[in-house]
């Protein structure tokens, strides 16, 4: 049975409350995540940026029914997910979360129209392009499209996200515009490399000088 969520604010879709997940590793423990709390609201796009091992891909996890919090409440709408069954979490896979994992990669060098097109090349009832990238856009415009993402390439991150996470070692320890977190003194502390100026369409933003981008944006 889960229990009703306090406070209860209709746009945020996804919430963290004070979440830990801990890995056991025959007799090491390895903190992951420490006493992360994070609200997503519907229609944003987030994306959270981090070193590797920072704890980005557990918090997608978290959120996507894929995997348990150790600690802390997580919370879909006004239900309490930490207590949702497996036939729940399920459920809640099934009819609410659409997942890209990171090794099924975009071409590229593709459109986006290009890249739906290469799906509709190898699938036996394929749907018409024109109405999926039309219903992508509807979701978008009438805000009913949310976008959690975890990236290493902060250029990319800094193009498209509303709201970009700076994560380290199982924290959060930025948040805000890209522009805002993109700081010298954010990369440089951890990442822990040189850095150039970028510009974004939000304005400049700092970035790794090796992750600079010098290819057109599709």
């Amino acid at each position: 049975m889960t229990r009703d969520r306090p406070e209860f604010d209709p746009r945020c879709l996804l919430r963290l409350e004070g979440v830990g997940k801990t890995f056991q590793m025959g007799e090491v423990s390895v903190e992951a995540l420490r006493d992360v709390t994070l609200d997503v609201y519907q229609g944003e796009m987030l994306v959270m940026v981090g070193p590797s091992g920072s704890g980005k891909t557990t918090i997608l996890n978290i959120l996507g029914g894929l995997d348990t919090a150790t600690a802390g409440r997580v919370w879909f709408r006004n239900r309490e997910m930490t207590t949702f069954t497996s036939t729940e979490l399920t459920r809640y896979r099934r009819d609410t979360v659409g997942f890209v994992f990171q090794f099924y990669n975009l071409v590229s060098n593709l459109t986006a129209r290009e890249n739906v097109l290469v799906a509709t090349e190898i699938s036996r009832d394929p749907m018409d392009v024109e109405e999926v990238l039309e219903l992508v856009d509807w979701l978008r415009l009438s805000g009913k499209l949310t976008v959690l993402s975890a990236l290493h390439d902060l250029t990319a991150a800094a193009q498209f996200a509303h709201r970009l996470l700076l994560m380290d070692r199982g924290r959060i320890v930025a948040a805000g515009p890209p522009i805002e977190v993109l700081t010298e003194d954010n990369i440089r502390r951890h990442f822990g490399a040189n850095v150039e100026v970028w510009q974004s369409p939000a304005g400049p933003v700092v970035v790794p000088r090796r992750q600079v981008s010098t290819s057109p944006a599709h």
